[in-house]
């Protein structure tokens, strides 16, 4: 299949300080402006016809509803030495949490989604009392948590040490896992 794709050349009248259609622009129908590439292209190119191979990938995309939680800060016994991990230290938590919003969209009630609140607290409760040695290990306890226990279909968690070498604001990892990491059952999410 071809396509009409059009490139605005300038026009031969001696003027090259701006580029001129070598033919009137059209009025362009609805269906030659069908996304956002092309109708952000239409002034500069002329008449653009929609590629279908791009139409049926951006159909058949998911749309990917997320849950954010950024600059969540916790004190953590986290070190591979005995000596970090006597005394807690302050670290920055980034969580990503995909679920389908669609439903609490619609009926603005919070049973249909994942209530924050609640999973901060939680995360609270489990990383408080433990010691790890790899703040890879913390990112990853706090990732199967959520999707645990909370239903999320992926769970991405960014987990930071603040100030823990000269020069450095943080240092850290980010860990990412969906339900299909979990051989075992999960929850299904929040009760209807």
């Amino acid at each position: 299949m071809t396509s009409d794709r059009r490139r605005r050349e300038p026009a031969n009248d001696g003027d090259t300080t701006r580029g001129a259609a070598s033919e009137p622009s059209r009025p362009l129908s609805d269906e030659a402006v069908s996304t956002p590439l092309a109708e952000g292209l239409i002034h500069s190119l002329g008449r653009i016809e929609p590629d279908p191979a791009v139409e049926h990938a951006e159909s058949a995309r998911p749309h990917t509803d997320r849950i954010f939680i950024r600059g969540m800060r916790l004190a953590m016994f986290l070190g591979v030495t005995d000596e970090e991990r006597d005394r807690p230290q302050m670290v920055e938590l980034g969580l990503e949490i995909e679920f389908p919003l669609e439903r609490a969209a619609a009926s603005d009630d919070v049973h249909h989604t994942i209530d924050y609140g609640a999973v901060v607290e939680r995360i609270r409760d489990v990383v408080a009392p433990r010691r790890f040695r790899l703040v890879e290990m913390a990112a990853r306890t706090i990732c199967d948590l959520v999707i645990t226990e909370f239903g999320a279909s992926r769970c991405v968690v960014d987990l930071a040490k603040i100030d823990r070498l000269p020069g450095v604001d943080r240092l850290g990892v980010r860990i990412a896992r969906s339900r299909k990491d979990f051989p075992g059952p999960v929850a299904r999410g929040p009760v209807n």
